[in-house]
């Protein structure tokens, strides 16, 4: 991944971590964590969600959603929920969930 890939990136982190500071206090990224490659969330502290993003001109929100899904196995946390999050170039953040997922947020019924 070359520098300007990795500098967007840095850019779209640090812009959802303002997103997400009004419900989660100590967001931040994760990015020690991801260096070290031992964990693939995006965002620090934000349970019950497990965030992944994804940015560009097209980006996957199934990418996002597969790895998300794929960080609550590997990274072991059945207790919280995979969220993508995805911001197309010039967009705003767009947030995908199960719908399930999403009902039980809703609801209040997650830890």
């Amino acid at each position: 991944m070359g520098k300007k890939s990795l500098d967007k990136g840095k850019r779209v982190e640090r812009e959802a971590v303002k997103l997400f500071k009004s419900l989660f206090e100590d967001v931040k990224r994760n990015w020690e964590e991801q260096m070290l490659r031992s964990c693939k969330r995006d965002l620090s502290n934000t349970y019950p969600l497990y965030i992944q993003i994804k940015a560009g001109k097209a980006p996957s929100w199934r990418k996002a959603m597969n790895e998300a899904e794929q960080g609550v196995v590997e990274d072991k946390c059945p207790d919280e929920i995979p969220v993508g999050l995805t911001k197309q170039d010039g967009d705003e953040f767009y947030v995908h969930l199960k719908a399930k997922d999403f009902i039980a947020l809703l609801q209040g019924d997650v830890a």
